[in-house]
C-alpha cells in the first residue's frame, strides 16, 4: 500500500505516525498524572485527618495536664484561675479540631468516631466546670477529695481517649490505603507508559524498517543495474513496478538501456558502412594516383608549351614597355599644350573684363549725350515761351 506512494507521502506518514504516537504517549502520560494527582490528593487528605488525629489526640491531654494542675493547686485561686483559663482555650481548641476532622472524615465510620469524642469532651467540660466551682466555693480540702469528686466524670474522660484513638488508627489506615493506593497507581503508570513505549518504538522501528528497505531496495536493484551496463550488458530488463520516484528511475533506467542498445546496434551497421566506404575509397585512390601519373604527363607538355607562351609575353612586354614611354611623351606634350590654353583663356577673360569696361564708358557718354541734346533742345522753348517770375526762379 505504502509502496504505491512517494517517497516524500511516505516519510509524511512515518512523521505523522511518530507524532500522532508521541501525542498518545503524552496523553497517557497525562491521565496517569491525573490519576496520581488525584491519588496525591487523598494522600495528602489523609495526612491533614492523621495529622488531626494526633493533635485531638495531644490537647486531650493538655485538658488532663491543665485538670491535674488546677487540682494540684487548689489552695491558690489565681493559679488556678490561670490553668482554668489554659483549659478553656485548649478546649476551644480540641473543639475546633474536633470539627475541622468531622469535615474532613472520608466516612461516616471516622465521623462518628468525631462526633463521639465530641460529645465525650462535653460531657468532660460539663463536670470540669461543676468541679470547678465547687472549687471555688472551697468544698475540696485537698487534691484527693477533688480528684475524687472528679471520678464520676471519668468515663466521659476515657471515652474521649478511646475516641482519640480509634481516630488516630482510622487514620493511620486510611493513610496506608492511601500510600498503597498511590504506589499501585505509579507502578500501572509506570508499566502502562513503558508498555506504551515499546508499542510505540516497535512500530516506529518497523515502520523505519518498512520505509527504508522500500526505498533502498530499489536503489539497490538500480545501482547493480548500472554497474552491468558498465560492464556491457544491455539486455537486462530495468522495468521497475513501484509507482514512486524509485519506480520512475527504474523506468528511466530501463529506457535509456535500450535507446543505448538501439544506438550501439546503429552504430555497428554505421561502421560496417564505414568500412564498405574506406575500401571504395581505397579502390578509388589507386585509380587516382593512375590517373595522376597521366596528368602529370601532361602537364609536362603543357610546362613547354607554357615556355613558348613566357617567351611571347616577354616580347609583348617590351613592346608594352616601348608603348608606354611614347606615350608619357604625348602626355607631357599634352600636358604643355593644355598650359598654353589655360593661358589664351585667361588672355580671353581679360580681354572681356576690358571690353566690359569699355561698354561701361560708352554707355556713360551715350548718357552725357542724350542729357546734353535735351538742354539743346530746352533752350529754344524757353526763349519762345513767357514764364512767370516764379516759373523761372
Amino acid at each position: 500500500m505504502l509502496s504505491r506512494r512517494p517517497i516524500g507521502a511516505r516519510l509524511g506518514i512515518a512523521f505523522g505516525t511518530l507524532v500522532l504516537l508521541l501525542v498518545s504517549a503524552t496523553v497517557v502520560a497525562l491521565y496517569g498524572m491525573r490519576e496520581l494527582r488525584e491519588s496525591a490528593d487523598t494522600l495528602d487528605r489523609n495526612a491533614k485527618l492523621a495529622q488531626n488525629a494526633a493533635q485531638v489526640r495531644l490537647l486531650a491531654l493538655e485538658e488532663r495536664r491543665f485538670e491535674k494542675d488546677i487540682f494540684i493547686n487548689l489552695r491558690d485561686a489565681e493559679k488556678v484561675q490561670s490553668y482554668k483559663a489554659r483549659w478553656d482555650a485548649t478546649l476551644q481548641k480540641l473543639q475546633d479540631t474536633l470539627q475541622a476532622g468531622k469535615a474532613q472524615a472520608p466516612d461516616a465510620e471516622l465521623a462518628g468516631l468525631y462526633e463521639a469524642s465530641a460529645a465525650a469532651l462535653a460531657g468532660y467540660a460539663d463536670g470540669l466546670d461543676a468541679i470547678h466551682r465547687r472549687l471555688r466555693a472551697g468544698e475540696f480540702a485537698d487534691t484527693a477529695a477533688a480528684n475524687s469528686a472528679m471520678g464520676r466524670y471519668k468515663d466521659e474522660v476515657y471515652r474521649l481517649d478511646e475516641s482519640g484513638a480509634a481516630i488516630d488508627r482510622q487514620a493511620a489506615e486510611h493513610m496506608a490505603r492511601a500510600r498503597e493506593q498511590v504506589a499501585a497507581q505509579l507502578r500501572n503508570a509506570l508499566v502502562g507508559l513503558l508498555g506504551f513505549a515499546a508499542l510505540a518504538l516497535l512500530i516506529a522501528v518497523l515502520m523505519a524498517l518498512y520505509i527504508t528497505r522500500s526505498i533502498t531496495g530499489p536503489l539497490q536493484r538500480a545501482l547493480a543495474a548500472t554497474r552491468r551496463v558498465a560492464e556491457g550488458d544491455l539486455t537486462q530488463d530495468l522495468a521497475g513496478h513501484a509507482h514512486d520516484e524509485t519506480g520512475q528511475l527504474l523506468n528511466a533506467m530501463d529506457e535509456a538501456n535500450r535507446k543505448l542498445s538501439e544506438l550501439v546496434g546503429s552504430l555497428h551497421g554505421g561502421s560496417e558502412s564505414v568500412y564498405r566506404r574506406a575500401r571504395e575509397v581505397f579502390h578509388g585512390s589507386q585509380e587516382l594516383a593512375a590517373r595522376t601519373e597521366e596528368q602529370a604527363s601532361a602537364l609536362q607538355q603543357t610546362a613547354a608549351s607554357m615556355e613558348q607562351i613566357s617567351a611571347t609575353a616577354r616580347q609583348t612586354s617590351e613592346a608594352t614597355e616601348q608603348a608606354n614611354r611614347l606615350a608619357a611623351t604625348a602626355a607631357r606634350t599634352a600636358q604643355s599644350g593644355g598650359q598654353d590654353v589655360e593661358r589664351s583663356i585667361l588672355l580671353m577673360r581679360e580681354l572681356a573684363d576690358s571690353s566690359q569696361k569699355i561698354n561701361d564708358i560708352i554707355g556713360v557718354i551715350d548718357a552725357i549725350a542724350f542729357q546734353t541734346n535735351l538742354l539743346a533742345l530746352n533752350r529754344p522753348l524757353k526763349n519762345s515761351v513767357p514764364t512767370s517770375p516764379t516759373r523761372q526762379i
